[in-house]
């Protein structure tokens, strides 16, 4: 009989990667042409002038295609030549002789008509008369306690025999027989036409028009007008992929929508159907418009194999135009590009693929067990967009003394007249004056309108400082001649300034500017936002802007018509739909560092809970580049944030780091987001050599302001810190920790942050958070929910699909291991198509503006601890974790990390410069 421990379950597109679905291959040792090799080498690079290897991605694609096989190579380093040629079946001698042979002419430029195979190519010879090894993958993954340790090439290796199996029968999805096609990366594709998802932005605004005019009559001359088509597919991303304290590793089926391009400008990626019974061409394309081109490797690639076929090779102007249905050479869209298909496979499509994979592979999936379901015991909600539970609370006063300020002071600036109105509305909503909604003492400019005991605002009208303008002269002045933004001791200054802002006209705009002879202007180039939020912090003000609307916004569909409401209802019911507005507001109490209690009660829900008081700590790191044509360094950004106990309050600090004379310190975060504001990124790289050591000082330093708390725990950013210290990479898990917290096999690098403190100041845990929405493609994605039963004719435990999850889950075999299930916020929404794809497939899909959306599907966020303290239970660190990204100050969702990373990080986005470059004109008038 079969039995299940405790449910419900969560079956994730992740499989053990055994011999068998590993499968084997075919090794040739190229040791004995590494002199050959080299000499090319050596000729390659003075012919190029470049210290570059041989372009051997151009040779595996030829041989991909040609043997009708994957291929792959095992590269030691830039300066040595490969050691081995790996590939999925035994290629014939001649055709890896041709392939060689006429690659190497290609590579060394020979003249086009001079290009034969009676060249002398002696690599090729050497090359073609190596016997392969026949050789199983398993054997080359060595197991250890926590993590496997594999060769560089098996990872791409590994995905050979499992998209083959993928592709041996078709994906049955809503009464349909889907053929699927794998490339030479081993990935797999929906490549039939008649399986490719067809919409055009005129469908989708006939649909529309159609659901409000029932009578509405469609213009026959605007249908079925191919070149207005656009497509889109079905995509399957095969990878290996470890769990962090298992040593086995797995397959991760990764489904994505994949859209085409009707042509080949600023395009960069290729699929290329160059045979029907062999792997699809992967091909990669460089530049930009009417100047993008293949790549060096892939023009090399498609030069050898047509001469090896007999052909014309591809040259881009002959597959410039792609309109029409997809053929045989397949242009993918950059995934930023509004497309008239959303993304997204959504739930029901994970569940098919997850059982399709299952029978493919012949094995079951990664079967996650359920912790908990009820993560927090409250969450952030909202009545009409206003948070009651904080602006309501009786400890407001004490929640603000916590925050280091007794009032508030809200400085309202806007450009556009009837901008004012709007702020006015939201501001005495929030606030619960609605007498002042519409009242004349409310419309007053540049005077203090108290609007209770802890909260006054003062409305200017400030276009200086405010309009977009390619001159920023005088912003500087104007920010210094706001009224009232001189507050007297005990009230912090905010500001609630408009912009203006319409991200599809901006980007198109901003790609016509780049285009040759252009007179279009780069619309960034005169925003005022940058530049207003850096002179507002440099006076002390902290701003969160609001985009200008220039009509009001509809009622939320949400808002239930009330009986008898009260005036403070009446008002939030008119501006219901005024999400942008309520956000803002929310956002400004985040800069103020307002935390309800309502963390407290979370945090020590149930047995699991943390009941002793400890300080929460949040590291969160990123590069940006810089414009290093201008000679500018490249910037690093590294901020910590920390929640420290005080009774049922919290205070936040953020660290101020130092410069290379001074240390850095902790100060309250409202405090450090104006330093941070008030100046440039600062340079730095990963690689610095203080980095670690300054993360290290700041840990020991927040000591001095620990008050009643006994510890602290550590939540670092999985995603841009994993490279720093060894132990936060999967790879050296097994690697053993020295006393003095360094690794001595790895030239005495400290494994994790803070190990390098005394034991008493270490912290008691650290929680590695990964969040899949920007580690993309690493994480398993969730398939189906599984829910235990009991068949009441025959007794036995079965399983039943399930909808939805939020829990949190365990890995089976790795004991510091647990996911965090996420239902999208969007799927939840209020939206038409919100749950689109939730019990069928895009296929079965017959409304244009349905296939317009983004589908969704569960989420993962992985919580791994690789430090605690002896005999602590890890669990009720990762159930803190889990309960920081539910306490989300300023959203009524969960957020993608916990609450001490999600500050640091909004504080990163908060920044002027924030992924953009910004060129500021110093203005000291």
């Amino acid at each position: 009989m079969n039995h299940f421990p405790q449910g419900p379950y969560l079956d994730v597109l992740a499989y053990p990667a055994g011999q068998d679905l590993l499968g084997g291959g075919y090794l040739y040792d190229l040791t004995s042409a590494a002199q050959t090799w080299m000499a090319a080498t050596r000729e390659y690079r003075g012919l190029t002038g470049s210290d570059g290897n041989l372009p051997y991605t151009a040779l595996l694609t030829v041989l991909r295609v040609l043997g009708k096989t994957n291929a792959e190579m095992d590269r030691p380093s830039h300066d040595t030549p490969p050691t081995g040629l790996i590939t999925g079946a035994p290629l014939h001698r001649d055709d890896l002789y041709d392939a060689v042979c006429l690659w190497e002419q290609t590579a060394l430029q020979v003249p086009e008509d001079k290009i034969s195979l009676a060249y002398d190519s002696r690599l090729a010879e050497q090359i073609a008369a190596i016997e392969p090894e026949h050789i199983r993958l398993a054997d080359h993954i060595e197991a250890g306690t926590h993590t496997f340790t594999a060769p560089a090439w098996l990872y791409p290796a590994a995905t050979w025999n499992p998209a083959r199996l993928l592709v041996q029968s078709p994906l049955n999805l809503d009464g349909r027989a889907i053929n699927l096609r794998a490339d030479d990366c081993g990935n797999v594709h929906a490549w039939d036409p008649e399986h490719l998802w067809t919409a055009s932005w005129t469908q989708i605004k006939e649909a529309r028009e159609k659901r409000k005019d029932k009578n509405y009559k469609s213009d026959p001359a605007r249908q079925g007008e191919p070149e207005h088509t656009k497509y889109a597919t079905l995509y399957l991303e095969v990878l290996l992929s470890s769990m962090p304290g298992t040593p086995q590793p797995y397959v991760l089926v990764q489904p994505q929508t994949l859209r085409y391009s009707d042509r080949l400008a600023s395009a960069r990626t290729v699929y290329y159907s160059a045979q029907a019974d062999a792997p699809l061409m992967t091909l990669a394309l460089g530049g930009r418009a009417d100047h993008t081109h293949f790549a060096h490797t892939s023009r090399l690639a498609l030069d050898s194999y047509a001469r090896l076929r007999g052909t014309r090779p591809l040259l881009p102007d002959v597959v410039r135009d792609l309109s029409g249905t997809p053929g045989d050479f397949r242009v993918v869209v950059p995934y930023s590009v509004r497309f008239p298909i959303g993304r997204g496979p959504g739930m029901h499509t994970m569940s098919r693929i997850g059982d399709h994979s299952s029978t493919a592979l012949d094995c079951e999936p990664l079967r996650l067990n359920q912790r908990t379901e009820r993560i927090s015991r409250t969450r952030r909600t909202t009545h009409l967009g206003r948070d009651t539970t904080l602006l309501d609370a009786p400890d407001l006063h004490r929640i603000l003394q916590t925050a280091g300020c007794e009032r508030l002071r809200i400085l309202a600036l806007y450009h556009n007249p009837t901008t004012r109105p709007r702020m006015q509305k939201l501001l005495c909503y929030h606030f619960n004056r609605p007498d002042l909604a519409d009242a004349a003492e409310g419309k007053q400019d540049n005077h203090i309108i108290p609007l209770n005991e802890h909260v006054e605002i003062s409305f200017s009208h400030v276009p200086h400082l405010l309009e977009h303008r390619e001159d920023h002269a005088g912003r500087l002045a104007a920010a210094r001649e706001i009224p009232h933004r001189i507050a007297p001791p005990g009230t912090r200054v905010l500001a609630l300034a408009e912009t203006e802002f319409d991200a599809s006209a901006w980007s198109r705009r901003r790609r016509a500017s780049r285009q040759t002879d252009s007179t279009e202007k780069d619309p960034y180039l005169a925003d005022a936002k940058p530049y207003a939020n850096r002179y507002l912090a440099r006076f002390g003000v902290l701003a969160q802007f609001l985009t200008h609307h220039d009509r009001p916004f509809p009622p939320s569909r949400k808002a239930k018509k009330l009986e008898n409401p009260t005036e403070l209802e009446r008002l939030g019911q008119e501006i219901s739909g005024d999400h942008p507005g309520h956000n803002a507001i929310a956002d400004l109490m985040r800069a103020a560092a307002l935390v309800p209690s309502r963390l407290t009660r979370n945090l020590t829900f149930t047995d699991h809970g943390l009941k002793e008081p400890l300080i929460h700590v949040g590291l969160h790191l990123r590069q940006q580049r810089s414009n290093w044509k201008a000679g500018e360094p490249p910037r690093l950004v590294w901020l910590m944030s920390a929640l420290i106990p005080d009774g049922d309050h919290w205070r936040v600090l953020a660290h101020r780091p130092g410069s290379s004379n001074t240390p850095g310190s902790w100060i309250p975060y409202p405090e450090a987001n104006l330093d941070f504001r008030s100046n440039q990124l600062p340079p730095g790289r990963r690689q610095d050599q203080h980095l670690t050591r300054a993360i290290d000082q700041a840990l020991f330093t927040l000591g001095h302001h620990k008050g009643t708390a006994t510890g602290y725990v550590l939540y670092v950013n999985g995603n841009s810190c994993r490279s720093l210290w060894p132990h936060l990479a999967n790879t050296h898990l097994d690697q053993p920790i020295d006393p003095d917290g360094t690794i001595a096999h790895l030239d005495g690098r400290l494994a994790l942050p803070g190990l390098s403190l005394d034991e008493h100041q270490r912290p008691r845990a650290i929680v590695r958070v990964t969040d899949d929405s920007t580690f993309r493609g690493q994480l398993p994605r969730p398939a189906q929910v599984q829910l235990p039963s009991i068949d009441p004719d025959t007794g036995l435990e079965t399983l039943d699909p399930g909808k939805r999850t939020n829990g949190l889950f365990a890995h089976p075999t790795a004991p510091t291991t647990w996911y965090l299930a996420h239902v999208p916020h969007q799927f939840n929404g209020g939206t038409r198509h919100a749950r689109a794809g939730e019990h069928y497939s895009r296929w079965a899909s017959t409304d244009p503006e349905e296939q317009a959306e983004d589908w969704y599907a569960h989420t993962l966020t992985e919580f791994h601890i690789p430090f605690h303290t002896s005999g602590d239970d890890p669990y009720r660190y990762a159930l803190a974790a889990a309960r920081l990204c539910d306490s989300a100050l300023s959203y009524d969702h969960r957020t993608d990390y916990p609450l001490p990373i999600h500050l640091a990080i909004q504080m990163d986005k908060d920044h002027p410069n924030y992924r953009r470059m910004l060129h500021e004109q110093e203005d000291a008038q």
